[in-house]
């Protein structure tokens, strides 16, 4: 019984340390919306926190996902409180929203990659704000979190990067010791395989003229004595 506590204990700390990252991002996150913009925009920091959880681990961070993710999220905040004016908005936006984004964001090799700004227009599309002023606080909310969201995966994955390697030569690429190994070893080899022939077929000790005389075959050895 108490095995399996320290299983379960050891998988407890494994899950906490993969979450702490996420955890202090949004903590850190929500506390700033709070403190800039009010409490009626902190849904900015729980959208950013799925970008968070998605690509912290990701190695493409690059600065035009980052771009992508200004335009294409500030669009999608400005449809999100389009949505709230009117029932018929609302209904034609939740219809094409995420087809657009499906077609336009997914791709054979990554088929959800609409997820993470469907929750952009979903999130946003719950806790509208009330005029143009709000809105306008909410789009410099989402742009000032998408500039923390950049500098902690940077922060991140300098802080988790594994130390550098030497570079590999083409030998040990291709499973091969280079030469001087090679040699080494074949010396070696040599040493061990005189000292189990007896001293008279040794390869030192034998003349040239016998050696020629009685040429020894590969796998066999001959001894005299």
């Amino acid at each position: 019984m108490a095995d399996q506590w320290i299983v379960y204990l050891q998988k407890f700390l494994r899950a906490l340390r993969g979450a702490c990252p996420i955890i202090l991002f949004f903590l850190i996150s929500f506390a700033a919306v709070y403190k800039l913009s009010g409490l009626q925009y902190v849904i900015v920091a729980s959208v950013l926190t799925v970008f968070f959880q998605i690509r912290h681990k990701q190695n493409n961070n690059t600065l035009l996902r980052y771009i992508r993710l200004v335009v294409i999220g500030g669009l999608l905040v400005v449809m999100a409180y389009i949505s709230s004016l009117s029932f018929a908005a609302c209904v034609l936006l939740n219809l094409a929203i995420p087809f657009i984004l499906v077609f336009t964001q997914s791709s054979q090799f990554n088929p959800k990659g609409y997820f993470s700004y469907a929750m952009i227009f979903v999130f946003l599309s719950l806790m509208p704000p009330e005029n143009v002023s709000g809105l306008w606080k909410e789009l410099i909310a989402f742009w000032c979190c998408t500039l923390f969201l950049a500098a902690s995966i940077a922060l991140y994955r300098r802080l988790t990067a594994s130390p550098a390697r030497a570079p590999l030569n083409p030998g040990q690429i291709l499973g091969r010791s280079p030469p001087s190994s090679r040699s080494s070893r074949a010396r070696s080899a040599r040493r061990s395989w005189n000292s189990v022939l007896p001293r008279c077929c040794r390869a030192s000790t034998v003349s040239p003229t016998i050696r020629n005389s009685f040429p020894i075959r590969r796998g066999r050895t001959s001894c005299t004595t």
